[in-house]
């Protein structure tokens, strides 16, 4: 009797139902994710590439501000220097 049941839950098992899985895209499967080791994934890449951006906006901020302090030391130097020598 078992070994009857058996066979008929495992025939039941294997049917199809009519489910038909679609092919996850890119955007449905890594943009609109609901899995939460996804949206860990896009919390950690969304964290580095925003410090990046900052990191090379903090550089070039202070390349420019340490231009600007140099030109004023030189343009303050030749200007002590023309006002004590003459």
């Amino acid at each position: 009797m078992s070994v009857t049941v058996q066979a008929k839950v495992d025939e039941h098992a294997h049917d199809d139902h009519g489910h038909h899985h679609h092919k996850e895209t890119f955007v449905t499967k890594y943009i609109f994710s609901t899995d939460h080791k996804m949206i860990a994934k896009q919390y950690l890449i969304t964290g580095v590439l925003v410090m990046g951006f900052i990191g090379i906006f903090v550089l070039m901020a202070n390349n420019y501000f340490m231009t600007i302090h140099l030109y004023s030391k030189i343009a303050i130097g030749n200007i002590l220097s023309l006002t004590m020598f003459n």
